[in-house]
């Protein structure tokens, strides 16, 4: 006869109610005779067992209907102990014994599991219940198997155990392995059932999720009739997981919180025919919505002076969206002045130029939720005005056209030509002033000029300005019948530059070199037709030469190297 500590009487001692208990099981076998360890005297092997039991085994055979508490009955002696990861198992099976080759069972249902559980101290020959989580649907005159393991412990406990049998009952092991350590042998542990009989008690239906958003659902189900409530659970499992321990109420409703964006979550609803009475399991599917959150991808299209286009990226769960443009950094904290659309693009008007501006966007989601704001800003930018052109040093042969910079302009375009409409295109020109020549006397001539500018990243040109005048007609020419001239030399000049004056000087003349803002960098008094000027040391740039005598006003434009 094997010795009595193989015997792996299994004393489930730790309950889930982890309480003592006079009363006595329903149904049960006779106390045995035997005992073992196996598995609540051994801590860290041999601390998983599986009995298999037939309905000859009880006393009084054990009828049809929910498994809902199960007994295991000490040994001599007092006990405590406490089990940690400790479970049941229980299956119907058609074995009449446990597999030779000492390989686990499979496919049994988990009836109750808990992480810790602590067992008072018991006096000896004493039941324990242990109310299952999960009751066990039984059939009267079927075979079963109890699995029990554990995977660490503090006190001992040794079981009562039934002597040999003429088949094999008992399987033991390591926690979570899949063969036992020995080969099977014919005994098991004294077990109680207590069976809940009569109709089965009906599950809830019509499961239904309603009002979802990405972080929150109403779940609700049917009422029973003759129900005293229901047990439910919320989670990422398609069937009734354990340890998890459900949440009782009597509603038929619950709003769930607190959910994962963009998640499958399961309900899991059983109705309550009494306390000890519950139905199997319902199972309900849902998917939570995604994340409402504001639109990414903001971009400012077609931006004119006074009007543009906003556009973002769509966002997956929005229907629709709300956004303001105005001057101000702040979340807009009414609805006043806000505008909602079903697109992702709008057109903006009535805008002023060169000012800052502000969009607040924000998603409107499915299930009636709406995100934070979305913050973005743009700047119009400054219309591409023509310059002003003003005209000076008019001569029988040349004359001076010059305007004030455009703020925005990078060159310009101008035309001289003899009619007052524009051409169509230009010479491009990156100064504010040139002097024409080479004209004929006394005839009209007309400037046109435009910009060309950028503005915060937009190119624009502006519309034709138009300046007139009229050359000198040749009798103001000096009596001498030569034409008056100044011109200057080289240009680009580096250090000396060489003021040529054609023709006849009237009186004391003199030369203002300024830079293009206006200030004076040289003066210089013309004695002679050729007159050098230092420019050494000026930095590189344009410079104006402004020539006058008691006749003549003379403007150059150069360049310094």
């Amino acid at each position: 006869m094997e010795k009595k500590i193989l015997l792996i009487c299994f004393h489930l001692l730790f309950l889930l109610a982890g309480v003592a208990t006079a009363q006595p099981p329903q149904y049960s076998t006779p106390q045995g005779s035997s005992n073992n360890i196996y598995p609540f005297g051994s801590t860290t092997s041999n601390n998983k067992v599986q009995w298999l039991y037939q309905p000859s085994d009880f006393t009084i055979q054990p009828p049809t209907g929910q498994i809902t508490k199960i007994y295991f009955k000490t040994w001599s002696g007092s006990y405590s102990a406490t089990y940690s990861n400790f479970t049941i198992r229980i299956g119907m099976t058609s074995l009449t014994g446990l597999p030779t080759t000492n390989v686990f069972v499979t496919g049994l249902a988990t009836a109750y599991q808990v992480t810790s559980h602590v067992v008072p101290t018991t006096a000896a020959y004493t039941w324990f219940s242990v109310t299952l989580q999960n009751p066990i649907p039984y059939t009267t005159g079927t075979n079963f198997i109890v699995e029990i393991e554990h995977n660490g412990m503090s006190g001992t406990i040794t079981a009562n155990c039934q002597g040999t049998m003429s088949t094999t009952r008992r399987i033991w092991g390591n926690y979570g392995a899949t063969t036992g350590t020995g080969n099977a042998t014919s005994s098991f542990g004294d077990l109680g059932l207590d069976i809940q009989t009569g109709p089965p008690c009906p599950g809830p239906g019509s499961l239904n999720a309603t009002n979802i958003t990405s972080t929150t659902a109403l779940l609700s189900w049917g009422a029973v009739s003759g129900s005293v409530g229901y047990d439910y659970i919320i989670d990422q499992n398609a069937t009734v997981p354990y340890p998890n321990t459900p949440t009782t109420v009597t509603t038929t409703s619950v709003n769930a919180t607190g959910l994962t964006p963009s998640t499958n979550y399961y309900l899991h609803v059983r109705n309550l025919c009494s306390p000890t009475n519950p139905s199997p399991w319902v199972d309900y599917a849902f998917t939570t919505l995604p994340p409402c959150k504001p639109p990414v991808g903001f971009k400012m299209t077609n931006l004119l002076p006074t009007s543009g286009t906003i556009n973002w990226n769509p966002w997956a769960s929005a229907l629709d969206y709300d956004y303001l443009v105005d001057l101000s950094r702040n979340d807009p904290t009414s609805t006043t002045g806000l505008k909602n659309i079903t697109t992702t693009a709008d057109n903006l008007s009535n805008l002023q130029e060169n000012t800052w501006y502000y969009v607040h966007i924000r998603s409107k989601c499915i299930g009636g939720e709406i995100s934070n704001w979305l913050l973005d800003s743009f700047l119009t930018p400054i219309p591409c005005r023509a310059p002003k052109i003003k005209i000076s040093h008019l001569n029988t042969d040349h004359a001076v056209a010059y305007w004030d910079p455009v703020p925005t302009a990078t060159e310009y375009e101008y035309a001289l030509t003899s009619s007052p409409t524009p051409p169509a295109l230009g010479t491009k020109y990156p100064y504010t002033s040139m002097q024409t020549s080479s004209l004929e006397d006394g005839k009209d001539y007309y400037i046109h000029v435009r910009s060309h500018c950028i503005s915060v990243g937009v190119s624009g040109i502006s519309d034709w300005e138009t300046a007139s005048f009229k050359t000198w007609p040749t009798d103001i020419n000096n009596l001498t019948g030569e034409r008056f001239s100044v011109t200057a030399f080289p240009n680009p000049v580096k250090n000396v530059l060489t003021l040529q004056v054609g023709g006849n000087r009237s009186g004391d003349a003199s030369l203002l070199v300024t830079d293009v803002a206006g200030k004076i960098v040289r003066t210089v008094n013309v004695l002679a037709n050729k007159t050098d000027i230092d420019m050494t040391g000026l930095p590189s740039g344009v410079y104006i030469l402004r020539y006058t005598d008691a006749a003549h006003a003379e403007t150059l434009r150069i360049n310094k190297n």
